[in-house]
């Protein structure tokens, strides 16, 4: 009797133990099941995540190109602009430089006509000498006159020299070796008056004192009419 309850005992010992056992088996294979689909739910949210912050990504990424194109053609736009204001305010200085000049021109030129001095000689009115770019190049610029008594043409030709030092010597220079062009005389033909110009290039080493001017009037049989200019007064 005693042994048969013994046994009993031990297999309700036995069956305890083994449901015990399954139930923890159950347990754990539940709570590793929901840690599991835990994981899975927050692996598809994260890859949702990445998507969205991928797409946003590339949203910004064509916002800012857009803006870097947008930027460029603003900067080039403003270049553009701040070019062609410079270029204008030069134009627009060189054209009131323009109108001075020949507002300066115009009261010279109504003075001569309305003298009457007489006779019909052709006079040197005017020598005018500016600097033109370069550090040793010049523009000049004679006027020939005449009363305005005589309507007929009068024609000829004006030689220009420059006489000065060089290399300590006293040298006279001729507008064929000043010149910038080719040319020996300046051709003219006027009945009132007339405006010649040209520029000069000084050789180096090359100090001018005096400006000479020749006038060759044609078909005239007088002497040509030779007058000289100091340096430093036609250049001030």
């Amino acid at each position: 009797m005693i042994l048969v309850m013994r046994r009993r005992h031990l297999l309700l010992m036995t069956a305890g133990v083994v449901f015990a056992v399954a139930l923890l088996g159950t347990g754990a294979w539940w709570l590793v099941e929901q840690q599991r689909v835990e994981l899975v739910i927050s692996i598809s949210q994260i890859g949702a995540e990445r998507d969205r912050l991928a797409r946003e990504n590339s949203v910004v990424v064509n916002e800012r190109e857009a803006l870097s194109q947008r930027l460029a053609i603003v900067e080039r736009s403003t270049q553009v602009k701040s070019y062609a204001y410079v270029q204008v305010d030069e134009q627009l200085e060189q054209l009131q430089r323009q109108v001075l000049d020949l507002k300066a021109d115009v009261a010279f030129y109504k003075g001569i006509v309305s003298e009457d001095k007489g006779g019909s000689r052709v006079r040197i009115q005017r020598l005018v000498l500016e600097k033109d770019g370069g550090e040793r190049d010049y523009r000049f610029r004679v006027v020939l006159t005449r009363g305005k008594q005589d309507d007929k043409l009068v024609r000829g030709a004006l030689a220009l020299s420059l006489d000065g030092e060089q290399d300590g010597e006293q040298v006279r220079l001729t507008l064929g070796q000043l010149a910038t062009f080719p040319v020996a005389k300046l051709r003219f033909s006027f009945k009132h008056f007339q405006r010649l110009e040209g520029q000069l290039h000084l050789p180096e080493r090359f100090v001018p004192k005096r400006v000479v001017i020749q006038v060759n009037v044609a078909n005239s049989g007088s002497e040509p009419i030779r007058e000289s200019f100091a340096w430093s007064i036609v250049n001030s």
